[in-house]
């Protein structure tokens, strides 16, 4: 009886066309975590999405709408057809600006779960005027040892 056939010695290198999650977040220069951080905000973006039986990424897809984001650069995407990445709205507030409301109502929660009645401002304005009563008895104590009179 005849030897069935030898696996050949040389291997050949197959360019993949889907990639896993890990794969997708490299080709853009991100972590995994980051990935899957800024995801839904892709997808809005028109990122392609996963495929539904294997959760693999389109390589070839990816770096179409890659290349979409700049059809000045890539007339012929355009000229085949393909739409160009929806643009996401401005936000209506600048992100300093909800970071500050952010911050200003985890202050204002912090001190209702401590139970005071005074803001951190007004707590603040309070150890100020304190230290500028103090620094003012403290200054009118040196001219009196000095013997100065007057302020």
């Amino acid at each position: 009886m005849p030897q069935p056939p030898r696996a050949p010695s040389v291997r050949f290198w197959v360019e993949p066309g889907d990639i896993p999650a890990e794969k997708a977040a490299l080709r853009l220069h991100l972590t995994l975590a980051q990935f899957d951080a800024v995801r839904p905000r892709l997808f809005m973006r028109g990122f392609p999405r996963p495929d539904p039986d294997t959760g693999m990424y389109d390589l070839e897809a990816i770096d179409r709408w890659r290349h979409l984001r700049h059809p000045s650069l890539f007339p012929e995407l355009v000229a085949l057809g393909a739409m160009q990445t929806p643009a996401l709205p401005a936000p209506a507030r600048d992100l300093g600006e909800i970071a500050y409301e952010a911050e200003q109502k985890r202050r204002q929660e912090w001190i209702a779960s401590r139970g005071r009645t005074k803001t951190l401002g007004e707590i603040d304005a309070e150890a100020e005027q304190t230290r500028r009563e103090t620094w003012e008895e403290f200054r009118l104590s040196r001219k009196a040892a000095r013997g100065q009179t007057g302020s």
